[in-house]
């Protein structure tokens, strides 16, 4: 049995099938007879599935690596060091994850949610547009509005006559002009919901709309849709 451990570089390789089947034969053998080896191999195979929408790019992959090498004398002094580095690339590496699909320039943007809105509002800025929120037809209940003000970079949607789902969340979609989406959970407070995004991306949002998704989200619209905004242009 080899005492020899394999670097994490490699068994990051190894977990994402870019290497050849010999060597991945090689290590296979070697995490049989390796608590350690498989344990790191272990982790980073939980932390890819978790982002089974994408394999990571050569350039977030060098990150990876860059802070394996940083923190292996570390993590030979203290295990537990170690673990505590690994999870924090692991949720660095799952929230990527959502945008690996997706175009590199856009995803700039601040969301405030209800109470956490700033006092002052776009609504009665000259350069707001302001849109009716389209309820989908099985949910005539639901109305509201959305501003938006391209030159300040900011949108506000304002809706009503939410149902409450207490197994499930509501989510907003962004869809983008070039046809990428992003979800966003959206709080709400008695049937109500509030939300203010900010940023660069509010100019390349072509529609926006929601869905009823299962608690915490989902990647992509899975649940029946609950209301629609195209944005005119």
């Amino acid at each position: 049995m080899s005492k020899k451990h394999f670097s994490e570089e490699v068994l990051i390789d190894f977990c994402l099938e870019e290497i050849s089947e010999e060597r991945r034969q090689e290590i296979r053998e070697h995490l049989d007879n390796c608590a350690e080896c498989k344990q790191v191999t272990e982790h980073w195979l939980e932390v890819f599935n978790q982002s089974s929408n994408g394999k990571p790019s050569a350039e977030l992959k060098d990150r990876i690596w860059e802070n394996a090498r940083k923190n292996r004398g570390a993590r030979k002094k203290n295990r537990k060091l170690m673990m505590a580095i690994s999870s924090a690339a692991a949720l660095f590496i799952f929230s990527i994850g959502l945008l690996w699909d997706q175009s590199s320039e856009y995803h700039r943007y601040e969301v405030a949610h209800n109470g956490e809105i700033p006092t002052e509002s776009i609504q009665t800025n000259p350069q707001t547009q302001q849109l009716a929120v389209i309820p989908v037809a099985a949910n005539q209940n639901i109305n509201g509005n959305l501003w938006i003000n391209g030159v300040d970079e900011e949108l506000l949607l304002e809706v009503d006559g939410l149902e409450d789902i207490s197994n499930r969340d509501y989510q907003l979609w962004m869809i983008y002009d070039n046809n990428k989406i992003k979800g966003e959970l959206l709080s709400t407070v008695d049937g109500s919901s509030r939300i203010l995004i900010k940023g660069k991306d509010v100019n390349h949002f072509k529609i926006i709309k929601a869905s009823i998704e299962p608690i915490g989200g989902s990647l992509e619209p899975t649940g029946p849709e609950t209301f629609v905004v195209p944005l005119n242009k």
